[in-house]
């Protein structure tokens, strides 16, 4: 009911940045919530239910490429899209006038496949389509962030495996550019801990990424080894206790749908 209500205040003319119809007692800014893509369909008069099914349409499609990409059987691929086509969280979400950032969120998927694509065929094309669509849903969906750790988890794979590409680092520049700081940039107040602990660990695993292949000519075998062991154990502990320290000193502006 939220996206649905944010699209009827769009069109209506409300004030978003102190609304006070949601929380009678307390005004609210909506900005900080994840309600660009509300913005945008009701900015575009897009009926609703269109939306809502063609992102169904696309959700299931990205699902059936992803399965069919692990198991590389049609049949699976295609029972693993009628299986969520038919579960009652699907069903429920996807209705009318149930729709929200949620409904964008096939793009994360996408992103992964495109990157999963570019890099087993060394296609600079699909890496930069991957990369767009991470930015895309930083922006539209809310839990965007997740394609950040994603990566960032690739890249601390790499480090464990000591395997370096400079084609890794292409996407990652670009994220670390076009997502917090044009997040920041451009005034958009969604920005929750989750949005930092994300950029956090890309940013940390980057780092350990590219000094970890700056190493391998300057220490011996076993202190790279124990430098790589122990980069992929800290990572996730220091973006965790960054991103906290952020919270208690600038405070996260962003605030969930629920």
């Amino acid at each position: 009911w939220f996206p649905a209500y944010i699209y009827i205040c769009v069109v209506r003319g409300c004030n978003l940045s102190e609304n006070s119809e949601l929380w009678f007692t307390v005004k609210r800014n909506l900005f900080s919530s994840p309600i660009l893509l509300d913005l945008l369909i009701a900015s575009a008069k897009l009926p609703v239910n269109v939306w809502t099914l063609v992102a169904g349409v696309l959700y299931l499609t990205v699902v059936f490429a992803l399965t069919l990409a692990i198991t590389r059987s049609a049949e699976i691929a295609g029972f693993a899209s009628l299986l969520l086509a038919t579960t009652p969280s699907f069903l429920y979400w996807f209705k009318y006038n149930v729709y929200g950032a949620y409904t964008t969120e096939f793009t994360i998927i996408a992103s992964l496949l495109a990157w999963g694509y570019g890099f087993a065929r060394g296609s600079r094309r699909a890496l930069l389509t991957g990369t767009i669509l991470a930015v895309i849903a930083w922006f539209l969906t809310a839990n965007g962030w997740l394609s950040l750790i994603v990566y960032g988890i690739y890249l601390l794979i790499s480090v464990f495996k000591g395997v370096f590409s400079k084609e890794s680092l292409y996407p990652v520049i670009a994220l670390l550019v076009l997502t917090l700081p044009l997040n920041t940039a451009l005034g958009i107040l969604y920005v929750t801990q989750y949005h930092g602990f994300a950029y956090t660990l890309l940013l940390l695993s980057t780092a350990f990424y590219s000094v970890s292949h700056w190493l391998v000519n300057k220490v011996d075998k076993v202190s790279l080894k124990v430098f790589r062991v122990l980069a992929v154990i800290a990572c996730f502990p220091i973006a965790y206790y960054t991103t906290l320290l952020a919270s208690e000193i600038i405070g996260f502006p962003g605030v969930l749908e629920n």
